[in-house]
């Protein structure tokens, strides 16, 4: 990134915003901390155009550390975060197929396409 914008500024281009995206585990802290860096290394708006909580260690047969409440308290607290931080833009949770043993419990809509906790939650922030 840092080479791409070094280029774009030499060039004269122009960089209206960042995008990122992240998937790990639920801590409010952390993910807050990625964002405000990416906005003190450029000084451009920030998109968010996915996160969720992710378990990349989990499979079919071995479930994620992470669960829904979990995935829940980390969904408030970054949503309140983002919003205190007038640099960022938009921000988007990523949605999976509830099944899937590394972000299912970050699902926003169950196998009927029903809205899980989660996704209740999302529409409610």
């Amino acid at each position: 990134m840092k080479d791409f914008m070094a280029k774009a500024k030499l060039r004269g281009l122009r960089v209206d915003f960042m995008t990122m995206h992240c998937y790990g585990w639920p801590n409010v802290d952390s993910f807050l901390g990625k964002v405000k860096t990416l906005y003190d290394l450029y000084g451009k708006p920030i998109w968010v155009t996915e996160y969720a909580v992710a378990d990349w260690e989990a499979t079919a047969t071995k479930p994620s550390r992470y669960s829904r409440a979990q995935t829940e308290d980390f969904m408030r607290g970054t949503v309140a975060g983002m919003r205190a931080m007038p640099y960022v833009e938009r921000f988007a949770w990523k949605n999976r197929d509830i099944s899937d043993p590394v972000m299912g419990n970050s699902a926003l809509f169950d196998q009927r396409g029903w809205r899980t906790s989660t996704g209740r939650l999302y529409a409610s922030l």
